[in-house]
């Protein structure tokens, strides 16, 4: 795999350092590496985390000589969002044969400004409120979710192979330790509003009513718990910004559902209502603890699906190659109602019930009619 990576901080420095730590296991790598601080690249160099390096222009990253780039299978863009549809389109001039991805926060406005290109949309939920090189780690993506929105079943504009080119990006993701979920960027970008940048807007928002311009008595006083639950607002104001404006849409719902909950609480307290701010924070626990103690969770043991299969040369080896380049376990094949020369029913049962999503995706973009 040749791989290149435009913008080596937390997220692309820990991309290359998972790869280079699980090197001896599986395809070689080799990995270039793109920013616009020679001294990261130069550690990461020293390092043994990429084979080459490319200084590029941080200010305008969309007219660098792309050049050193020929030959990469993947870019993984790595920059602001507002750059990341500009240097796409320069790349997919100067290395049309790699598949481009990206690692932004939002979706809906990148993969609007990149259509036509041959372009999967990724988001790793993993990440930290520290931010460069220096900070990146080989286990940052270890049992964590990464989103991918390939275009839509019927974008004509799409240059390629669409269920390929999804399993390559997955394939990629399954490498670095994390497990891949597809979805469409309405859907990730609601979700996202609601669990990472509503908590930072709210986490800010506290420091600002708690602590904002008080004594340093007050100030003192904030440890423990109060940091805990406040420690993302210690994150890149600028970098924050433009994720809020990105997502303005989804985030305002969500500021909207979470403002109704702020004046229940208020209500009840005014009111001198026991039994109703009892009932808020015994249903805010129930919930908190049902999301998963680990990435995993609680999922059934079995994850199957089924599908038409045709009675021809390679057409069992196809369906297993598409799941495998993507990283995806088959546990076992039963090949039901079976008609000679015609085909059959395919059931496919995997090993984890978390790639049961992508696996689905993957086929029904390869051109099957996948059912339960």
């Amino acid at each position: 795999m040749r791989l290149a990576i435009l913008g080596l901080g937390l997220v692309g420095g820990s991309v290359a350092r998972a790869l280079r730590a699980g090197a001896g296991s599986g395809e070689e790598v080799r990995i270039i590496g793109c920013d616009c601080d020679g001294a990261s690249l130069e550690a990461a160099l020293a390092e043994g985390v990429i084979d080459r390096a490319l200084v590029i222009d941080g200010g305008h990253p969309d007219s660098n000589d792309w050049s050193a780039l020929a030959g990469s299978d993947l870019i993984l863009i790595c920059l602001p969002t507002p750059l990341i549809a500009p240097v796409a389109r320069s790349l997919a001039t100067a290395v049309p044969g790699a598949l481009l991805l990206d690692a932004a926060s939002v979706k809906r406005p990148v993969l609007d400004a990149v259509r036509g290109l041959r372009f999967i949309g990724s988001h790793p939920m993993a990440g930290s409120e520290r931010q460069g090189y220096a900070v990146s780690t080989p286990r940052l993506f270890e049992d964590a979710v990464w989103c991918l929105v390939p275009p839509a079943v019927d974008d004509a504009a799409y240059p390629g192979d669409a269920a390929a080119d999804l399993a390559l990006a997955a394939g990629l993701v399954t490498r670095l330790g994390a497990r891949p979920l597809v979805l469409d960027a309405a859907a990730h970008d609601a979700a996202v509003a609601a669990i990472s940048h509503l908590p930072h807007v709210v986490a800010a928002a506290l420091v600002n009513a708690a602590i904002g311009g008080a004594d340093e008595q007050t100030a003192g006083l904030a440890a423990g718990g109060f940091r805990d639950i406040t420690r993302i607002a210690a994150s890149d104001g600028a970098l924050w910004r433009g994720i809020c404006l990105e997502n303005r849409g989804p985030l305002l719902e969500s500021l909207t559902r979470f403002e109704a909950e702020i004046a229940r609480f208020r209500a009840a307290l005014e009111a001198d209502d026991a039994a109703a701010l009892e009932a808020l924070f015994t249903a805010a626990a129930r919930d908190r603890a049902g999301i998963p103690a680990s990435g995993h969770g609680a999922l059934p043991i079995d994850a199957s699906f089924s599908l038409d299969i045709l009675d021809r040369p390679g057409s069992l080896a196809r369906i297993t190659t598409l799941l495998g380049d993507a990283g995806i376990s088959i546990r076992n094949l039963a090949i039901l109602h079976a008609r000679q020369y015609e085909g059959g029913r395919l059931r496919v049962y995997l090993g984890e019930r978390g790639q049961l999503g992508l696996a689905e995706a993957i086929l029904e973009r390869a051109g099957y009619q996948v059912g339960p």
